[in-house]
This record gives C-alpha cells, structure tokens and sequence, in this order.
C-alpha cells in the first residue's frame, strides 16, 4: 500500500504543478506537455521512494491477481486523478480553453509519458526486488542517456 500512497502524491504533484505557471494554466498544449515531464520524473522517483522491495508488493510468477489489478491501475484508475484535476479546473473558470484541445493534447502527449512513465516504475520496482541497489539503477538509467 506504501507504494500506491507514493504513486498517488507523484500524480498530485504532477497533475496541480502545471497549473502554479502562467504558461501551465493555458491548459492545453503547455498544461498537457508539463504533466508529461513532470510524470516522467515524479512516477520513477515515487519506486525509489516506497519501499515496495520490501514489502513484495510486485509479484514475481507470470499472472496473478495483483498484476491484473496493476493493468488496471496503469491505463484505467491512474489517469483519473489528472482527469479529475482537470474537470475541477473546468468546473470552475480556471481555464477558458477547449475541452476538444485539452483531450487531443492529452491523448497524444500525456498519456504515452504516462504509461512510459509507469513502465520505468515497474522497472525500478523490479530491479529493487531482485537486489539490485538504487545506486546500481540511477547509474544504468544514466547511462542510457
């Protein structure tokens, strides 16, 4: 559960960020394009934060309830949090912008980072539960730069 309550903040901090700029708070290219950024950084350092290695919470064997419950939270249930910042912010005048801009923008640039995003999650993840060090995992993605 640790690790869910870490993904959680990431995508708070990654949905209501943007909309502290000027710039972010167009809320459709520029917003779509900073929670973008900001998922591709804050999703992978929420695996280095819960301690999810620990705990076993990533199932190890090939199908299990857990890995179907993860699908779903990757592509159905997470997104509703930014989605949800985002009826509020329509909801109430913050942004007088194109829902139709705002859908487009997200679909193409935010929700590919977000499942990308998601993916070096689980990476991280599973690298932490078969031993490796965090040390050893920054400095393999830093080389992939």
């Amino acid at each position: 559960m640790r690790r869910y309550t870490a993904l959680i903040i990431a995508y708070l901090l990654s949905g209501f960020l943007p909309l502290t700029t000027q710039v972010g708070k167009n809320f459709e290219y520029e917003y779509a394009l900073f929670c973008s950024w900001l998922a591709l950084l804050l999703i992978p350092t929420a695996a280095f934060i819960s301690r999810a290695s620990q705990t076993n919470e990533v199932p190890k064997n090939n199908l299990t309830t857990s890995k179907i419950f993860e699908f779903y939270w990757i592509f159905f249930i997470s997104p509703l949090f930014i989605l949800t910042i985002a009826a509020i912010t329509f909801w109430n005048s913050l942004c007088l912008c194109s829902p139709n801009g705002y859908i487009f923008w997200m679909a193409i640039l935010w929700y590919p980072a977000w499942i990308l995003a998601h993916s070096i999650h689980n990476l991280i993840l599973r690298g932490m539960t078969n031993g490796y060090k965090k040390t050893h995992i920054m400095a393999i993605f830093w080389d992939l730069t």
